[in-house]
């Protein structure tokens, strides 16, 4: 929505980080018309470059949560947005011949150890955790089906081609097997005290916070079936619902013990281990850091040799694979509803120009400018 100013605009400004800029320059194709905590509005911007966008006005109302907001999208007070929500059929869709979805898979939605934690630091743990998540479960209970059970190379369905064809078995799929993680734990030297949750080989016990976002429903149902598993082998885990602020806070301060984060997405595994994975990556919340998976990223960034790419992530993946720095849960879906009453244009799975959602930037912008009035 910005753009750049020339000398005669920041001349006069003064101290840019202390400014009170009410009349801003921009080049985007819309202008912010109003700005509430409930309400902002865009209009838009008739000197637009690329021409004349098609919708005249953006409103983005606040909701509290995934209830307020389906409520308010099944009773046609939305025309796009981008949440879960159950039984979308049901609700959605048979109301109304213009109500569409589509849900293709965008993120790897995992479970986040902080790895400076002692004990989340072990990968013996780790494995144990992961083996004892249900995950068909969580796939078919709390996200409806919508979102499928991920992998042990993290890696998204649509990026298939980029997997390790050589890749051992015991890294291509999860195993659901609670007892197989009891004694593994066991067999490491962790045991049950007296109320039946584990300690460490030094006696401290495994008992962590887990961090999820209030009134995403679909997250709050994951972060509740996941402590039960746990439960299930005597690690006792207990869920904080934190306001998105706050929560995000914890993450990205590193003040959490662990979390229930989705990924970036992108066209291929790199985008989601770069930012993942690596030392330096945006979304390594864990504190992850090893020098082989560096250097495999930023050989596959190197080059444009799809081959060599290959090879590159084919590490990540054995890394990945190998040590779970996350413990990944499903293949987070794009959430992404629309109505096509008013416009036609929309991405869909026969015309995807774009990842599809109001929250994967810069699909917004995209999107709104491929959309046309119907007559």
């Amino acid at each position: 929505m910005s753009g750049c100013g020339g000398q005669h605009t920041w001349s006069k400004l003064g101290d840019p980080a202390k400014a009170n800029v009410t009349n801003p320059v921009g080049t985007g194709s819309y202008v912010l018309e109003s700005f509430s905590a409930q309400d902002y509005k865009f209009k838009a911007n008739p000197e637009y470059y690329g021409g004349k966008p098609p919708v005249p006005e953006l409103n983005f109302p606040a909701y509290s949560g995934n209830d307020s907001a389906n409520l308010a999208m099944v009773q046609g007070e939305i025309d796009w947005t981008g949440q879960f929500i159950p039984n979308v059929d049901k609700v959605y869709t048979s109301k109304n011949p213009n109500n569409h979805y589509w849900f293709p898979p965008g993120n790897i939605f995992s479970l986040m150890p902080n790895l400076k934690d002692p004990i989340l630091s072990q990968p013996v743990v780790r494995q144990a955790m992961s083996m004892a998540i249900d995950r068909n479960a969580l796939s078919t209970k709390a996200e409806y089906g919508y979102e499928k059970p991920a992998q042990p190379y993290a890696v998204l369905p649509t990026s298939s081609s980029w997997v390790d064809p050589s890749l051992p078995e015991k890294d291509k799929k999860f195993t659901f097997n609670p007892t197989g993680a009891e004694a593994l734990l066991e067999k490491a030297g962790y045991h049950k005290n007296a109320s039946g949750v584990l300690e460490s080989p030094n006696g401290t016990p495994l008992k962590f916070n887990l961090i999820v976002v209030s009134g995403w429903t679909d997250w709050d149902a994951e972060a509740s079936m996941v402590a039960q598993d746990l439960k299930q082998i005597g690690i006792q885990v207990n869920v904080q619902q934190e306001q998105q602020g706050a929560y995000q806070s914890q993450l990205s301060s590193h003040k959490f013990q662990l979390a229930l984060p989705a990924s970036t997405g992108g066209p291929n595994p790199y985008y989601i281990d770069q930012a993942l994975y690596s030392t330096k990556g945006g979304g390594n919340y864990e504190q992850f850091s090893n020098s082989s998976l560096d250097a495999a990223l930023n050989a596959f960034a190197q080059t444009t040799d799809e081959a060599k790419q290959k090879q590159a992530m084919y590490q990540v993946e054995r890394i990945v694979a190998e040590q779970l720095p996350t413990i990944p849960l499903v293949c987070g879906a794009t959430w992404y509803e629309y109505n096509t009453s008013k416009y036609t244009g929309w991405p869909d799975a026969n015309n995807a120009y774009v990842s599809p959602s109001l929250w994967s930037y810069p699909a917004a912008a995209i999107v709104v400018m491929h959309l046309k009035p119907v007559s």
